[in-house]
């Protein structure tokens, strides 16, 4: 401009004023609409070559998105450094500015949000060990308002670092919340077993140690709502009856449904004379088969053996029942048929004697006689029929427990009880330590229903307070124990058809992750919850610093 006098520049300057006003006449007047660009809202990113000075192509979003990443994670960073004093204050304010361009656009703010929560999911971790105080709640909440309060903007720390508190905390909530919803409340581990079983329980008998249960029970004293009451409850032991016929039940055998359980029963009965039947009409040999030793006979093999320990009295009594039975097949040929029968009324015979005094010992020898008799079957029937035989007698041992426990109840209307199953399941074993070690035929069954149907609550006046609470609820819970409500329960135990696939889902989801690898996973979405947070302020008014 030094080469110009004043004078020329003001000419210039008018003139170069008229050619701009001309232009602009010109565009206003003229009669084709020509469309005016805009720019973009998000920076064109274009890549460049130091080497030759030159300007390239727009930059792909994947590499826009890593940009924004490796902002994130470097802010972070220089965050936490600049509050512990490693960073100083104008190398912070740089980064910002130099990573500034690399986290406009959705691309590179989302780019910016992950590298963010990497960086603080690494840094939560050390937290997180450090603190292991409280539930996962209050772990969650010190992990996200330390990191978030950590890699915060210097100048809005506070409000950052307490909204990152807030929402890392809500995660686990949520979280628990959700697999309520998914999983059906808490309940005790029997209740849980027998729903897997297709049981039907009330709210009191999910939790059969839990408040609402001593107010269920309580409410069955109740005009009108009672008989709903326990008409639920006894709903739910009918189905375990039900449940437990079905364990007796032999091989391919599935009992028609029944409202009494002693139909059960007679129908259990005619199955397994039918599973029998298969197994007569085989001619055998009245030896004992071996593969080495040579054969035995049927009445040595059957005999109370020499070395056995028992009383004089009992040996005679039990040999003189064989002897009977053996000589009612004496002199003609020996079928399957023969020895099943015979098996069958030792089997009778030692159910008679059980705990009989005056023969101590009877038990344990008729019980050698079974074991004969089944191994002469067995030595000599063809392999097929003797695995099926070995199956139904397997299953047997399910049906006499089932009658032992139908006998015990006697002509009660609703049969026999879970305190009298569970007396049947330990007379099957065959020693006390046997049964004191976990043992008994349908124990598990036996176990889950004394835990689940049993009382907990006397009928003393002990009940008062759980009566009144009982009376408050009686109307909204009326719904839920008629069979409109029944849906009801089976979302409260998580049993829908949509939790249970959710439920599979997630269990094959956890099969592929350690617990490190699930803890991981947790505190990454917690520390994603706190990051967006402290950034976005969704709730409640901002903090002034």
């Amino acid at each position: 401009m030094d080469d110009f006098t004043p004078e020329e520049i003001e000419r210039f300057k008018k003139r170069l004023a008229a050619e701009q006003g001309m232009a602009n006449i010109d565009a206003m007047t003229h009669t084709v609409s020509t469309p005016v660009s805009r720019p973009s809202s998000t920076p064109q990113m274009r890549t460049y070559d130091p080497a030759t000075g030159t300007i390239g192509g727009e930059v792909s979003p994947l590499v826009r998105a890593l940009m924004g990443v490796g902002a994130g994670v470097e802010r972070a960073a220089a965050s936490a450094g600049e509050l512990t004093g490693l960073v100083s204050p104008e190398r912070y304010q740089n980064i910002r500015e130099r990573n500034e361009p690399f986290t406009q656009g959705p691309l590179g703010a989302t780019g910016e949000f992950v590298g963010e929560t990497a960086a603080t999911s690494l840094m939560g971790g050390p937290v997180g060990r450090m603190f292991r105080m409280g539930g996962p709640i209050m772990r969650g909440a010190i992990e996200g308002g330390a990191t978030t309060y950590a890699t915060a903007e210097p100048e809005t720390r506070r409000t950052e670092g307490a909204y990152g508190t807030l929402a890392a905390a809500a995660v686990p909530t949520a979280g628990r919340v959700a697999r309520t919803a998914i999983s059906g409340i808490d309940m005790s581990p029997a209740a849980r077993r027998l729903i897997k079983e297709g049981v039907e329980l009330t709210p009191g008998q999910i939790a059969p140690n839990g408040t609402w249960a001593m107010v269920e029970e309580s409410m069955m004293r109740i005009p009108y709502i009672g008989p709903k009451v326990a008409a639920a409850r006894e709903r739910g032991w009918q189905q375990t009856q039900a449940l437990i016929g079905k364990e007796a039940a032999p091989p391919g055998y599935t009992p028609p449904a029944r409202a009494d359980v002693r139909d059960t029963y007679n129908d259990l009965k005619d199955a397994y004379n039918t599973a029998y039947d298969q197994f007569k009409g085989y001619p055998l040999q009245p030896v004992l088969m071996r593969v080495q030793g040579g054969n035995v006979p049927l009445s040595q093999a059957m005999a109370v053996p020499r070395q056995a320990a028992a009383d004089p009295k009992s040996r005679r009594y039990v040999q003189s029942f064989i002897d009977n039975e053996l000589g009612r097949v004496k002199g003609r040929q020996l079928t399957s048929g023969d020895l099943l029968d015979i098996r069958s009324n030792i089997r009778a015979k030692l159910r008679d004697l059980s705990g009989n005094q005056n023969f101590p010992d009877a038990e344990s020898l008729l019980k050698n006689a079974e074991t004969k008799a089944t191994e002469i079957l067995e030595s000599q029937l063809p392999p097929d029929a003797m695995k099926a035989l070995r199956a139904v007698d397997a299953k047997y041992g399910n049906f006499k427990v089932l009658e032992d426990a139908v006998v015990r109840s006697k002509d009660r209307p609703d049969a026999f009880t879970p305190a009298q199953f569970s007396m049947a399941v330990k007379e099957s074993t065959g020693s006390k330590g046997q049964y004191a070690g976990g043992g008994g035929r349908m124990r598990n069954i036996a176990a889950e229903s004394v835990d689940v149907f049993s009382p907990r609550t006397p009928v003393t006046g002990a009940q008062q307070p759980s009566q009144l609470v009982g009376y408050a609820a009686a109307v909204p819970a009326s719904f839920v124990y008629g069979d409109r409500g029944r849906k009801l329960g089976k979302v409260l135990a998580g049993q829908t058809e949509i939790q249970r696939q959710i439920q599979d889902f997630e269990r094959q989801f956890r099969r592929k992750l350690s617990a490190r690898e699930r803890e991981d996973l947790a505190r990454v979405l917690r520390m994603g919850a706190a990051q967006y947070s402290a950034q976005e302020q969704p709730f409640f008014a901002t903090t002034q610093e």
